[in-house]
């Protein structure tokens, strides 16, 4: 429907029937009867008609809306659908029911022609052989797609074209659309539709921007082979999941599962997993729940940060699908995302693809301090899901037909009949496993006889398609035949692991290989990596070997790897080149878990022997992926040995390297407890401080629990060490008691850590003053806790008394050295600040914490990273105190710059959250304050908000706070007219109490 009467068909429907303008047909909308309408308007030109429901007839269309006119923009292929009366529909009633069509329209096809095409993704229609009334297609052929012409083809809501024919030369995967830029300019259209209806431009890139800095675009699943991309020289390609090149069968039932999954109701984000080893089919079975996800209109897709471009949208505008494809090497993407997509106001299905949930989702469970949990949905193992026999000849089958196609350009695609090999093994569940066989057969180069042990055929299968691509390479590379092949599969791993930006460094890289490393080899090289270029066109200049599981397989078996793997490293960290690390890091860990060999022992040098310049470079690169990556690596190729020697590289304390500083300090405990098992007297205090370190460590990544046990362990070896030898003991003990009262304070067990405390301040003040240069700083911070210790005992008196000790202390110190010193300083005039507002000395307060804010100032200006929390928490005193002393205007002044750092902390990580709603709460009592009573609403709006959802993943932390921002809410709803039946009822709305 074009109008409230006016229906959109093919003009040549009208023809083929025999109808001119004004004759009368029948018309039947889905959800409506047959009524009689009338020929309203013909276009040959364009090949559409309209056709007008009568005036007289008492009709409507319930259910039924106006589409909207949409216009194709971009390059990028969008997904549409249509929904027509194929010939493939008809039952034995000859009544033809409907065909709902997906597939992606690639806006650079038929462009001379000024058409659309459309490539069908859901199933096409059988070969027509034989049909009583032929129907032709654009060809004069009797067409299966008879009966799809005059369907509307829809991009979301939008009407972007009609479809008119299939065309010749294609298998029945393509349908021609007529696009609604034409049909609106035809002659007289405008006219007959009395409108000049507004268009919408469709398909334009976008990109969403889902944290601070970061954005992501919503690919398409699927992409056509490059235009005059020559299979037979790259035939490995035709395996890439992106290209659908064979059907997709025999997981229908998986693939409606999602689909239900993700069109149903219930929470606002919901998060699955597919795991399977590489080739099981994650990537496609993902792609096809795209294309059936898009057909119902919603936005779906897999998450591609690397690709430019696209206007950016602050927040996803409809249900939406988001695949994250090899989500075992993307921890922080994913992390940041669900973060993020927690408080998403529009339904969101968030699809991980992996090789197993082992051991990462246990790193994504820390780094969402386990908010992952609450929206976990559970895995689909295709372990479980794989191919069934006799399905697995029937997809060799196909997969021959769907190749021989493609590599004979369409013209024979059924001259290749092989007879297929033998499949019963586990391994041929998988369906690429299938596909190279096919892909083989087709080539020429059948499997023999395959090995009994199924990793043995695992690997004879991809070696035989590795083989038959490696014969054909020294025919592409244009230096005579002069390489041997065995040099060329070096180079082909060397491109695979290595991202050069250019061809320059890519030639330079290449220095790596030995047979290439001489100088006389530098034309050779640069041909080489031209070659390299052009084999696996990708995002970057070189890209690797694709499909993985082939990858995965070169690397296992090529026998210099691990010289390979030095030099290319070496290089790259001379370089900082951190995009090579991480390449390197990425493919050496996958095929070390999915092949072992080579791989393995190449990950495990790499790791042993230059782990501490991997740990400079990812230093200097807090934004890239790299300190995911490694650890991930170290997941896979642990070296408790080599952390123990690099783990103090790491800054004290870091958001952005927060897991990895958490496992080498785990690694290095197990160094020293293994060390400690044959050799005590040696080893037992470095295992002591060991678990110190990472008790911090694990607070940091919010392991509270395992944090004050892992102290508590630490405390025990220290106090029997001090009790042998007190003199070289006893400041260690003091330090792990410490950070033991941290810990249980952390845990609410207030008495506990003020008793801990008060014995490392006694043990302390006994060490400075026998030796005060060494041990004045360590006096100072065990005051300042102890300060805190008191007052969250309400001991508020004595509180003040040892903060004032401290901050003491701390000035004299940061005198003498401020680079050092000058954080502790900020720290406790902070904390003395509090105390004096706490036993009423306001002016005094007010003076300490601005000299904390300014302290804190430089500090955040000069390591941002560090110290930013520090002044969002000194800010947030500072207006505290300011409001009690009366300046009212400063006080809200002061708050609202501690929330605008707040929220730039909490985008990047949901630890900030709590920090943030408390900023909110205080904002809001700084916009009453000053009677701007909308705006207070707001932020306490916005801070309710934050604590409802914190408190649905841990009510006990989170209650009270979420009962105090409700109290607020409900006094601002009160300050703006609002009647108490009225904030009952929004106090419902909102779920709570």
């Amino acid at each position: 429907m074009v109008s409230d009467r006016l229906v959109l068909t093919a003009a040549h429907v009208c023809v083929d029937a025999g109808l001119a303008l004004g004759d009368r047909v029948e018309v039947c909308l889905l959800g409506s009867r047959w009524v009689t309408a009338s020929v309203a308007w013909l276009s040959a030109e364009v090949d559409v008609g309209l056709v007008r429901v009568d005036e007289t007839e008492s009709w409507s269309a319930p259910g039924i809306s106006m589409l909207r006119w949409g216009r194709l923009t971009g390059a990028e292929p969008v997904a549409a659908a249509a929904i027509g009366f194929p010939w493939a529909q008809q039952r034995p009633d000859m009544v033809r029911d409907t065909e709902h069509v997906v597939g992606f329209v690639a806006p650079g096809t038929a462009q001379q022609s000024k058409l659309l095409h459309l490539t069908v993704l859901s199933s096409a229609p059988a070969e027509r052989l034989a049909v009583s009334v032929p129907v032709p297609d654009s060809s004069g052929a009797a067409s299966a797609w008879a009966g799809m012409s005059g369907a509307a083809l829809l991009v979301g809501p939008y009407l972007v074209g009609m479809v008119i024919a299939d065309p010749a030369r294609y298998e029945r995967n393509r349908l021609v659309v007529m696009p609604t830029g034409r049909i609106l300019a035809a002659a007289g259209f405008a006219e007959a539709l009395k409108d000049q209806p507004r268009v919408v431009e469709v398909g334009a890139a976008w990109r969403w921007q889902f944290a601070q800095g970061k954005s992501l675009s919503l690919a398409w699943p699927y992409r056509p082979l490059p235009s005059g991309f020559n299979a037979a020289a790259a035939r490995h390609r035709l395996c890439n999941p992106e290209h659908a090149i064979v059907p997709f069968a025999g997981r229908d039932d998986l693939v409606a599962g999602l689909v239900g999954w993700c069109s149903a109701g219930g929470a606002k984000l919901a998060i699955r997993t597919i795991t399977g080893s590489g080739g099981s089919g994650k990537t496609r079975l993902a792609a096809e729940v795209c294309v059936a996800v898009a057909g119902l209109g919603l936005d779906a897709g897999f998450a591609d940060v690397d690709r430019a471009g696209g206007t950016t949208r602050w927040e996803l505008e409809q249900p939406t699908m988001l695949v994250v494809d090899n989500a075992d090497l993307n921890v922080s993407l994913v992390a940041d995302l669900i973060r993020t997509l927690a408080y998403t106001d529009v339904p969101v299905r968030l699809l991980l693809l992996a090789r197993s949930r082992d051991p990462w989702w246990s790193m994504l469970e820390t780094a969402t301090e386990s908010l992952v949990d609450g929206f976990d949905d559970g895995d689909l193992s295709l372990t479980a899901n794989v191919l069934a026999p006799p399905e697995r000849y029937d997809h060799f089958r196909a997969a021959c037909t769907a190749f021989a196609t493609v590599l004979t350009g369409g013209l024979d695609p059924v001259a290749a009949r092989p007879e297929p090999p033998d499949l019963a093994g586990d391994v041929f569940g998988d369906p690429l496993m299938v596909h190279v066989a096919a892909l083989l057969a087709v080539s020429g180069d059948p499997l023999g006889p395959l090995p009994g042990a199924d990793q043995h055929i695992r690997s004879s299968v991809l070696r035989a398609m590795l083989n038959r691509e490696a014969s054909r390479w020294p025919r592409q590379v244009a230096d005579g035949g002069l390489t041997e092949p065995v040099v060329l599969r070096r180079c082909v791993a060397t491109a695979t692991i290595s991202s050069p930006e250019s061809e320059q460094p890519a030639a330079t890289t290449l220095t790596a290989v030995p047979d290439l490393a001489a100088d006389s080899e530098n034309s050779r090289r640069y041909t080489l990596a031209r070659w390299l270029h052009t084999l696996d066109p990708g995002p970057d200049y070189w890209n690797p070997l694709r499909p993985d599981p082939l990858a995965d397989q070169l690397l296992a078996d090529l026998d210099v790897l691990p010289l390979l793997t030095m030099t290319i490293a070496r290089n790259a960290i001379e370089q900082a080149d951190h995009h090579t690390i991480d390449r390197l890091l990425a493919e050496l860990t996958r095929a070390s878990a999915a092949t072992g060999g080579m791989a393995t022992q190449a990950l495990n040098e790499l790791l042993h022997h230059l782990l501490g310049d991997i740990l400079d470079t990812t230093l200097a690169a807090p934004e890239s992926p790299l300190a995911q990556r490694l650890t991930t690596a170290l997941q896979q190729s642990p070296v408790p040995d080599t952390a123990a020697t690099t783990v103090d590289q790491l800054p004290e304390h870091s958001l952005a390297f927060a897991d990895l500083a958490h496992l080498l300090t785990a690694q290095a405990v197990d160094h020293y407890r293994a060390c400690t098992a044959t050799e005590p007297d040696s080893f037992m205090p470095d295992l002591a401080g060991s678990l110190n370190n990472l008790s911090n460590r694990l607070a940091d990544v919010g392991r509270r629990e395992d944090a004050l046990t892992t102290v508590e362990e630490s405390v025990t070896v220290y106090r029997g060490l001090a009790t042998a030898r007190p003199d070289a003991f006893l400041p260690d003990l003091a330090t792990s008691l410490n950070n033991l009262s941290n810990r249980l304070a952390d845990v609410g067990r207030r008495e506990d850590a003020l008793t801990t405390i008060e014995e490392s301040v006694t043990i302390r003040r006994g060490l400075a003053t026998a030796r005060p240069d060494a041990f004045l700083p360590d006096l100072a911070m065990s005051l300042n806790n102890l300060s805190a210790q008191l007052a969250g005992v309400g001991r508020r008196e004595d509180a003040l008394t040892a903060i004032e000790e401290s901050v003491t202390v701390h000035r004299a110190l940061a005198a003498a050295r401020p680079d050092v010193f000058l954080s502790y300083l900020a720290m406790s005039l902070n904390n003395l600040s509090a105390q004096l507002a706490g036993v009423g000395r306001q002016e005094d307060a007010l003076t300490t914490v601005e000299e904390s804010v300014t302290v804190h100032r430089a500090l955040a200006a000069a390591r941002p990273d560090a110290f930013m929390p520090d002044l969002a928490m000194s800010l947030s005193n500072l207006s505290v105190v300011l409001a009690d002393v009366g300046r009212r205007e400063d006080a809200l002044t002061a708050v609202e710059e501690s929330v605008t750092v707040y929220r730039a902390l909490a985008a990047d990580d949901e630890f900030f959250l709590p920090e943030l709603a408390k900023s909110l709460l205080s904002q809001g009592i700084r916009l009453t304050e000053v009677r701007n009573f909308e705006t207070a609403l707001t932020c306490d709006r916005e801070a309710v908000s934050i604590y409802a959802k914190l408190y649905k993943v841990d009510g006990d932390i989170h209650r009270k706070s979420l009962e105090q921002a409700v109290r607020n809410y409900a006094i601002d709803l009160k300050d703006v007219g609002r009647s108490d039946q009225e904030i009952a009822d929004e106090i419902k709305r909102l779920g709570l109490f």
